[in-house]
């Protein structure tokens, strides 16, 4: 394995994980979401 694993959770989540070279290096996390609204606008949510 090259240090990448992804899953998903029971709903539906999907999670990744990359290691990074250094392991005392603090952690970068990153989100994002899909919406649900038909019409939503840019600054909705």
């Amino acid at each position: 394995m090259d240090g990448r694993c992804w899953w998903v959770d029971c709903l539906g989540n999907v999670h990744g994980r990359v290691e990074g070279r250094n392991a005392s290096a603090e952690a970068l996390l990153l989100g994002s979401h899909l919406d649900t609204v038909v019409e939503a606008r840019i600054f909705d949510g």
